[in-house]
């Protein structure tokens, strides 16, 4: 066996299984998003102990990495096995040795690697100690020599394909580790903001963003633009301003709301054909779908808003959790009704313990959990805390519900709509749908605008800005 033919065999076995990651693209995103996910979580749950970080953060980094890479562990061989390529490949004149290598390469390619990349900003974002910083910074240096330095070697130009990835990663994490102080600066406004005198906090906010752009001059833009950012979401958070920002954005909603509604079921019910097999019992889908669809965005928006209300103590945040709560369990409980219905006349049944509406009843579970309690908590503040655990514990049912008719053998259908390549629907029913879904959206936007603006009546019924809006009297 030449080595020409061996080196060919090694470069097309890595194509391939670079070319099948690509393909099952959730196979190589779940162990990265297990990874940060669970060093969120530690993060979150110590809460604003920096010191506690620090002496946990490499343990839990560390675990985390191990954890994930055993999770995608069994996928090396796997496809192989089940399609005879394993032993193809042991039958091969090509040493056994070089093609296990091949196969570790790919997959440490599109598994390890992504790790690594990653490794670093959740170091920052656990307050771990930066001392690879001046090594980066002198890798930096390396490439980017100081300008009153006029002899610089063509060595020392090309020297940085690892300076160049190095300095990335630190610009990165220093944008991190500058929203995390940001964080910590802007809870000292907390109580004033919440309050409603946000006209100081603002402008402290935006002091010290100022200084730390100017502080930063060399290789700081990138934290002092973060930093911007953070003001000005800081500043739509005042009850008040958001109060008024939704009470002008709600009637241009309900209008566009009630446009796509109607373009969408005109479309769906009248200009669609019907279909081949179903008649027109399917059109039930113009419903259905939506109403899945929603059921598990409203129920990321809760759980992203729910920590961040948790992380950084801010009072709309947490108003907005709770308020997409009962949208969210009323997207799902129609979702599983015009399931049941449109189940009947295919299936035979009403109801069947099939994953993918199982998984489903549990999130209008979920969704009824948060809420029941929030209720349950008479201060409203520790009850939304509470309800934000809940909801980001329960946040891992959202992949299972998406990739359930792909992990198991189900009576659901498999992905019609989000084969973007090829969908398995025809366009004059497609556009109708994805019309319906837009409308769903907007409707739910503006049903959470308007439970949002009375929560925070509710909650702030005692402050001043409250008061003034009733026109003196007590709300």
């Amino acid at each position: 066996m030449s080595r020409l033919s061996t080196s060919r065999a090694f470069a097309a076995l890595l194509k391939r299984d670079l070319l099948l990651a690509f393909r099952r693209r959730a196979e190589v995103v779940n162990p990265l998003l297990f990874y940060v996910l669970v060093c969120a979580l530690f993060a979150i749950g110590a809460g604003a102990d920096a010191a506690l970080l620090s002496r946990i953060g490499p343990g839990v980094v560390w675990v985390a990495a191990l954890l994930a890479t055993l999770l995608s562990l069994d996928a090396i061989f796997r496809s192989d096995f089940e399609d005879g390529t394993l032993e193809q490949l042991l039958l091969s004149a090509h040493p056994v040795w070089l093609l296990v290598l091949a196969k570790t390469l790919g997959h440490w390619i599109v598994s390890g690697l992504p790790l690594i990349v990653v490794a670093p900003l959740l170091a920052e974002f656990m307050q771990m100690p930066s001392g690879w910083a001046g090594r980066a910074d002198a890798l930096a240096a390396a490439r980017h020599p100081h300008p009153e330095s006029h002899r610089c070697d063509r060595g020392r130009a090309h020297r940085g394909s690892a300076a160049r990835w190095y300095h990335t990663v630190a610009s990165g994490s220093a944008a991190v580790r500058a929203c995390v102080d940001f964080r910590n600066r802007c809870h000292t406004y907390r109580d004033r903001w919440d309050s409603g005198d946000c006209t100081i906090v603002v402008s402290r906010c935006h002091a010290d963003a100022g200084r730390c752009a100017r502080a930063d001059r060399g290789g700081g833009c990138l934290a002092g633009e973060s930093q911007l950012m953070w003001a000005w979401f800081h500043r739509l958070s005042s009850p008040p301003h958001f109060y008024r920002f939704a009470g002008g954005l709600v009637p241009w909603l309900a209008v566009l709301c009630g446009l796509l509604l109607a373009a969408g079921l005109y479309g769906g019910l009248v200009l669609a054909p019907a279909d081949y097999q179903q008649g027109d019992s399917y059109r039930i889908i113009f419903i259905h779908v939506p109403a899945a669809w929603m059921s598990l965005f409203a129920y990321i928006v809760m759980a992203v808003t729910a920590a961040i209300g948790f992380i950084w103590r801010i009072k709309l945040a947490e108003i907005v959790a709770v308020s997409t709560a009962p949208i969210g369990a009323s997207f799902t409980f129609l979702a599983l009704v015009t399931g049941s219905l449109w189940g009947k006349p295919m299936w035979g049944t009403y109801w069947v313990w099939d994953a993918r509406l199982t998984s489903e009843l549990l999130l209008l579970f979920l969704y009824l959990g948060v809420i029941a309690l929030y209720g349950a908590i008479e201060d409203k503040r520790v009850a939304a805390r509470a309800a934000a655990i809940l909801a980001m514990v329960g946040v891992i049912n959202v992949p299972i519900i998406h990739y359930s008719v792909e992990w198991w053998n189900t009576l659901h259908q498999p992905a019609t709509i989000t084969k973007f390549d090829k969908p398995s629907i025809d366009t004059s029913m497609l556009v109708p749908l994805l019309i319906m879904a837009l409308g769903f959206k907007v409707f739910y936007a503006v049903a959470l605008l308007l439970r949002t603006r009375c929560e925070l009546l509710q909650r702030e019924r005692n402050s001043r800005w409250v008061r003034e809006l009733a026109g003196g009297q007590t709300v």
